[in-house]
């Protein structure tokens, strides 16, 4: 697959697969300049937890309440 379809996959944007494959935090292959994703080592690197898949799929900012939003005190 490619990075877009890996992205669809995986739910996360084609950004975050590009960021993901130059940090190497995602197994995929690269020949010459194309790169690609076998959907059989997606999910293997998934179930195995070698990198926190949920630290990866979280927002960096934190949610922000806006004004409308009540408090409780």
């Amino acid at each position: 697959a490619d990075a877009e379809e890996t992205a669809d996959y995986l739910g996360v944007a084609l950004g975050t697969i590009r960021n993901w494959t130059s940090q190497r935090h995602i197994p995929h292959v690269k020949l010459g300049r194309v790169v690609r994703f076998h959907k059989d080592e997606l999910d293997s690197w998934l179930r195995s937890g070698k990198r926190n898949v949920l630290t990866l799929l979280t927002p960096a900012f934190p949610k922000v309440q806006s004004s409308n939003e009540s408090q409780s005190i």
